[in-house]
């Protein structure tokens, strides 16, 4: 079993309790209102699949964030269930946008675009 390893991104919060998430083909939308009232908008390209969690009580998260998920045991059994090239997996992040000590959605994409404000408070 891999270790998992978290690199935090450095993204705005939300301060709401859900966020409005749109998938279309392989594109995810996840819009939120941070702690400005502002609408916040992060673009997900190349989604392979995407999850709700609730979030584990030893994660040690309190606030709001996003993480890389390195060494992700998701990742390997997602390129399973999908039947995945290797070369395709290779291009595949995992990210976790945690909302307070709630719930997390992961998410397997080739990259994010964003945040971007989309309107102001």
């Amino acid at each position: 079993m891999n270790k998992t390893r978290k690199k935090p991104l450095n993204l705005p919060v939300s301060s709401i309790n859900v966020p409005s998430i749109v998938l279309e083909e392989d594109r995810l939308t996840m819009r939120f209102c941070d702690w400005h009232q502002r609408t916040v908008e992060i673009v997900f390209d190349g989604v392979v699949t995407y999850r709700w969690v609730n979030k584990p009580d030893d994660s040690g998260i309190q606030d709001d964030a996003m993480f890389e998920i390195r060494q992700s045991d998701w990742k390997s059994l997602c390129a399973e269930e999908f039947a995945l090239a290797a070369n395709d997996v290779r291009r595949l992040r995992h990210y976790q946008y945690c909302v307070f000590e709630c719930w997390c959605v992961d998410i397997l994409c080739e990259g994010f675009s964003g945040p971007e404000v989309v309107s102001a408070g």
